[in-house]
């Protein structure tokens, strides 16, 4: 062989020789040494009819042969009752000669019957009624109540153009409210007025010189409150300062304030040259 036929077989010679499997090394079963002691444990307190003993009347059984077999036992199953449909008894077909003649009748001539029904019936009386117009109003004898023939809604506007009505007319008011609060509107803030900065400034000097005034007299209050009198003013001196300062607030957090004239305000009208806020 040539040196590369040699180096180009894929030939293995590892597994030429067959080797046998190691045998595999089991432990012995684990067997507890009570196992036997459990076991006639359980057997001796095992007996058949002990707590009511064996049957008078039978012989003693044998437990190796007198046992329950396969198919002896008497299963008691219950009674089900099926409701069957009621069945209706057909009559046999006839033979030959009990066929049974059919009787061929004639058919009724119905004209005459209904001639004689109507000839031999009792005409039927209506109500006695007093007719006032020629074939448009009558009433009844015993109520007098009046019937109209073409009806109680004849001649007379449906309710439904009504409804249409009212309607329109809810729109219409409530256009016209709404222009009037509009041109009140318009007509408030025609009256407003601008308090100029100075005035702005000159109302809460004087506010606060108010509440200056106020504070130095509740001061000066006694500590002691003893009367009702004593309780009474300083109630009343507390009401005037918590109203100057929640004044003295909104002032200063509005730099642009208008006022206006309030007809009904009796202070403005009595004192026109006065500045009345909102």
């Amino acid at each position: 062989m040539d040196e590369e036929s040699v180096n180009i077989s894929n030939e293995n010679i590892e597994h030429l020789i067959f080797r046998s499997e190691p045998e595999e090394l089991k432990f012995p079963m684990y067997k507890s040494k009570f196992s036997k002691l459990v076991r006639e444990e359980s057997r001796i307190g095992k007996d058949c009819h002990k707590t009511f003993g064996y049957a008078t009347d039978f012989p003693k059984a044998d437990p190796k042969k007198d046992f329950l077999k396969k198919g002896t036992r008497v299963v008691c199953r219950p009674r089900i009752e099926y409701t069957k449909p009621p069945t209706k008894v057909l009559e046999q077909v006839p033979k030959k000669g009990e066929w049974k003649i059919i009787e061929h009748k004639p058919t009724p001539n119905f004209i005459k019957l209904n001639i004689k029904k109507v000839h031999n019936a009792i005409p039927q009386t209506g109500p006695s009624r007093y007719v006032t117009t020629k074939g448009i109003r009558f009433h009844n004898c015993n109520l007098l109540i009046p019937k109209f023939v073409w009806g109680e809604k004849f001649g007379k506007v449906p309710g439904y153009i009504y409804k249409i009505k009212k309607e329109l007319s809810d729109k219409i008011k409530e256009k016209e409210e709404k222009w009037r609060l509009r041109a009140e509107k318009y007509k408030a803030a025609e009256t407003l007025k601008r308090v100029s900065s100075a005035e702005r400034l000159e109302l809460l000097n004087g506010l606060k010189t108010a509440w200056a005034g106020l504070q130095r007299e509740f001061q000066l209050l006694p500590m002691l409150n003893d009367t009702p009198p004593k309780i009474k003013r300083k109630r009343f001196l507390e009401e005037q300062l918590n109203a100057l300062e929640k004044e003295i607030q909104m002032i200063e957090g509005h730099q642009i304030i208008y006022v206006y004239e309030d007809p009904n305000d009796n202070t403005c009208n009595n004192k026109a040259k006065d500045i009345c806020y909102e």
